[in-house]
């Protein structure tokens, strides 16, 4: 009985593999994505949180801001704007031609209470006791403001504000020709539309604001987006005076557009990567899965005959039932009695066709007890209970094979006696006991078989039946493993030839 072993996963197997593998892709997608995204806001939380620490210290706040040592101080942050706890505006940075988002609190601009039709240059002291020297200039929409504080070298700051006013854009709407890196470096500068939002900011201003507004929002750090639609990741941090007290808020604010995209491409490249993987992985499952039920076919097809369907499908399901290993079994022969006499009288065709009907209703018994036909040896017929799967009754199964053999046989008698056909008889012989069970042979050719001593006990008994004319004989270890009631008639000890020790046998009646 020629048998490769599988060693391959099986239709389920290969399933769950598939959809472990989805899942898999998936997860480790997902978990990467939020894990750079995890990374990267953390990054950006802990810039602004250096900023607002750097920001602090230069600030210098004792009983209020160190103006002139603020001025002085170069700050390089990411766009902020630091307020007073009275609402003052300390500084407002968002780059050249910087975008304030709609977040921050709107402002308002008290000197122009002094404003009159023709704009002209206004003297003002801030609440924090900075000189300033402001121009407002009215736009359709809002104001455009530049500022001179004492603390800027520019010298005829009156005339360079008036001349650099006639750069901002007629109105709002026109924001996106308005070029700020025409107006003068030294120059403060900033747009504000009619209710108060910082549309544009360059420098510092001395705006105010509503503190109490500014008090709600400090509870709010994270994520923002502006009415452009942009995301901002936004930290408020207070601002401290020598002794640790708050006395004003910074609020930084970082655009995480370019990082949101950066994290969706890689989250798509990481979903495209493991789709192409699993794509991939897929088609090799599926061309395994194909060559394995090929296999699967074959087998079945050439060994339905030696196996049971029941034992079949758990050799499939499970290969490493096949390697060798020590069983206990139960072993029987069975033989045609004087089987070459009868060769000599019947012709060929029909010989065969006899046999052909006998093994198959032999084989039909063994196999209706899910035992196994090891091999046709000639006439004579090899099986086996307990292997390859466990049977604990497999005594009792093959004794109950024994006998519905013989039943089966009289009825061929019958069949082939009004053929005109000669009959024949058997005998049969069972043992049970230990054995190497496997797959044994060559490279070429293996089968799995039986190896060992009760292989030729339950051999040579079967040679008894003639002796003692009887149908079906059993040894003792047989007989003492029976679960099932037996009739049995003792024959006695006998001893068989290559053992030292005699066989106490049994005759099982058949009627």
């Amino acid at each position: 009985m020629n048998l490769t072993v599988l060693g391959k996963p099986t239709l389920t197997q290969l399933k769950w593999a598939t959809l472990t593998l989805a899942i898999f892709f998936a997860v480790a997608s997902i978990a990467q994505y939020w894990f750079v995204r995890w990374q990267t806001r953390a990054m950006i939380v802990e810039n602004l949180r250096l900023d607002a620490v750097d920001i602090n210290k230069r600030i210098n706040y004792t009983t209020a801001p160190d103006v002139v040592g603020y001025n002085k101080a170069a700050v390089d942050a990411n766009a902020f704007q630091i307020i007073n706890q009275d609402g003052t505006v300390i500084d407002t940075q968002g780059g050249s031609n910087a975008y304030a988002p709609d977040f921050l609190p709107h402002v308002k601009m008290p000197w122009l209470e002094n404003f009159n039709e023709k704009p002209i240059p206004i003297p003002y002291v801030s609440p924090l006791g900075e000189h300033w020297l402001l121009l407002t200039i009215p736009i359709t929409g809002g104001y455009g403001v530049l500022g001179v504080s004492e603390f800027d070298s520019k010298p005829d700051a009156a005339s360079a504000l008036m001349k650099n006013g006639k750069e901002f854009p007629p109105g709002i709407a026109d924001l996106s020709r308005y070029d700020p890196s025409a107006i003068d470096n030294e120059i403060q500068h900033a747009i504000v539309s009619d209710g108060g939002r910082l549309l544009r900011s360059s420098g510092r201003i001395p705006f105010q604001v509503d503190p109490m507004i500014v008090g709600r929002q400090s509870t709010e750090s994270g994520d923002k987006y502006a009415d452009d639609g942009n995301p901002y990741y936004v930290l408020y941090t207070s601002v401290t005076d020598t002794k640790g007290k708050p006395v004003g808020t910074i609020i930084g604010y970082q655009n995480t557009s370019q990082a949101q995209a950066t994290l969706r491409n890689m989250l798509l490249f990481s979903l495209l990567m493991g789709t192409v993987s699993f794509s991939v992985f897929l088609v090799l499952l599926i061309t395994s899965l194909l060559k394995h039920e090929t296999e699967k076919q074959k087998i079945r097809a050439a060994f339905q005959n030696y196996f049971s369907p029941q034992i079949l499908e758990a050799i499939l399901r499970e290969p490493s039932r096949l390697e060798s290993q020590r069983r206990e079994v139960t072993i029987m022969f069975s033989d045609i009695r004087s089987f070459t006499s009868l060769s000599e009288k019947v012709p060929p065709r029909q010989l065969t066709k006899m046999l052909q009907e006998y093994f198959d209703e032999m084989t039909e018994e063994v196999m209706a007890t899910e035992g196994v036909v090891d091999k046709f040896i000639g006439d004579a017929i090899m099986a086996f209970w307990g292997a390859p799967i466990d049977q604990p009754d497999h005594a009792d199964r093959a004794v109950i094979a024994a006998k519905g053999m013989v039943k089966r046989l009289e009825k061929l008698k019958t069949k082939w006696a009004s053929e005109g056909l000669p009959i024949l008889d058997i005998g049969i012989a069972i043992n049970l006991g230990v054995v190497t069970v496997g797959n044994v042979g060559s490279k070429r050719r293996f089968d799995y078989t039986l190896i060992g001593d009760a292989v030729n006990v339950a051999s040579r008994l079967e040679g008894l039946n003639k002796q003692f004319n009887s149908h079906i004989i059993i040894s003792e270890s047989t007989k003492r493993h029976l679960s099932i009631n037996v009739e049995t008639h003792a024959l006695g000890e006998v001893h068989l030839r290559g053992r030292d020790e005699p066989v106490t046998i049994f005759e099982v009646k058949t009627n």
